[in-house]
């Protein structure tokens, strides 16, 4: 796996995750028609175990109307939603730091002035 595809599918598994998926790194494989299984049984099936052109073309044209569900978030149907869902955790997450940020602070400070 290149680098560049592995970056890609932890910020589409981080973007799953701010939406409150269950088993993100199960979906990352999956398709919408059915997962890796179904789409690996209609490849065999269609010319069964030979490679050819013609089934490498088929297979390829498969992909392209069934893409992966990390696909489909990052440059895909789902970009948009997963993007704005992404950008509200993310402001969420900055609040809870800044929160806890203050508390440490307030806290040094009270033992600095029992001191």
């Amino acid at each position: 796996m290149s680098m560049t595809r592995s970056i890609a599918r932890n910020i589409a598994r981080n973007r799953l995750i701010d939406a409150g998926y269950e088993r993100p790194n199960k979906r990352l494989s999956m398709t919408a028609k059915g997962g890796k299984k179904h789409a690996q049984a209609v490849e065999r099936y269609h010319r069964g175990w030979k490679t050819s052109r013609k089934r490498l073309a088929y297979i390829n044209m498969i992909r392209k109307d069934d893409p992966q569900i990390w696909r489909r978030i990052l440059y895909g149907d789902l970009s948009k939603k997963a993007i704005e869902i992404s950008k509200k955790a993310g402001i969420r997450r900055a609040l809870a730091i800044q929160a806890r940020k203050v508390h440490r602070s307030e806290a040094w400070h009270t033992i600095g002035a029992v001191e």
